[in-house]
């Protein structure tokens, strides 16, 4: 989608980024991060639900993903509600602009 000065609307959401669904999802990082926060407080998530590869990476085992889907399935409906209201806004913002911008 561009603008009509033909500048992509991502950009001007965030100069110098091409990636509009980046922008969009990043108000909700705090709200990820105390679910993944939370997940381990409550030890839903736990250190022998990982393994260590030997090139560095760490990988979630199967019981991990297991007990991670699980909570997400309740976590999910408010975290999409969230963001729909985040996604309007970023739309309502890019519409207002391409009004400015028309002549």
């Amino acid at each position: 989608m561009r603008q009509a000065s033909g500048k992509r609307t991502a950009d001007a959401l965030a100069p110098g980024r091409d990636s509009l669904a980046l922008d969009l999802v990043e108000p909700a990082r705090p709200k990820i991060d105390a679910f993944a926060q939370d997940l381990f407080l409550r030890r839903v998530l736990r250190c022998d639900h990982f393994r260590a590869e030997p090139d560095g990476a760490v990988l979630m085992g199967k019981a991990g993903r297991a007990a991670f889907y699980a909570a997400f399935e309740d976590f999910a409906p408010g975290l999409s509600r969230y963001l729909r209201g985040v996604a309007r806004a970023a739309a309502k913002r890019v519409r207002a602009m391409a009004q400015e911008t028309t002549p």
